[in-house]
């Protein structure tokens, strides 16, 4: 259904095949974007992304192998299993940045870095609703698990922080994006 946004980007050509069969096929004819500093520029967002998903990925499974009472509550856990969810569709942006011509057409820009951007923030906003959730656990528990959970709390913080600051770099050069034609 996203596609279906830019539709009117797209328009029909005709033509004669080998055969001498009249064809149609969709053509492009939106704009163009490139990134400002061109290719090196794409590469460093690129690394940047993987590496913030990187980061992502290995405080959030250490905070599921330290096996934390939170991580048995139902306002931390489920919210920080929707970040698995939105972590996949930025794993797929980073795919589509790194498969992204240097000449990209919208969808493109938007399957790629758009969706990096988004997905990101994503991730840092459950994450960061889950470490409120952790925070609250920790004052209301009643067995004693402050101590135990600071450590748990502390990994969920640093996935959120690689998960903002992603969206903070990457927004960056979201918005300095070129249009051509």
């Amino acid at each position: 259904m996203k596609e279906r946004k830019y539709k009117e980007d797209y328009g029909f050509r005709t033509y004669i095949d080998d055969r001498g069969r009249e064809k149609r096929e969709a053509v492009y004819q939106g704009e163009y974007f490139r990134y400002a500093a061109g290719a090196e520029e794409k590469k460093k967002s690129l690394l940047f992304a993987a590496i913030c998903a990187g980061l992502f990925l290995i405080f959030y499974f250490i905070y599921m192998k330290l096996n934390t009472p939170s991580a048995y509550c139902m306002y931390v856990l489920p919210l920080a299993a929707c970040a698995l969810i939105v972590l996949v569709y930025w794993l797929m942006g980073i795919f589509s940045m790194w498969r992204a011509p240097e000449k990209m057409t919208r969808l493109q820009k938007e399957n790629g870095i758009g969706r990096v951007l988004r997905s990101s923030v994503g991730c840092g906003v459950v994450l960061t609703i889950a470490c409120i959730g952790d925070i609250i656990y920790m004052l209301f528990s009643l067995r004693g698990g402050f101590t135990k959970e600071i450590p748990g709390f502390a990994m969920l913080c640093c996935a959120a922080m690689a998960a903002v600051g992603c969206f903070v770099r990457i927004r960056e050069t979201y918005n300095r994006i070129v249009t051509i034609k």
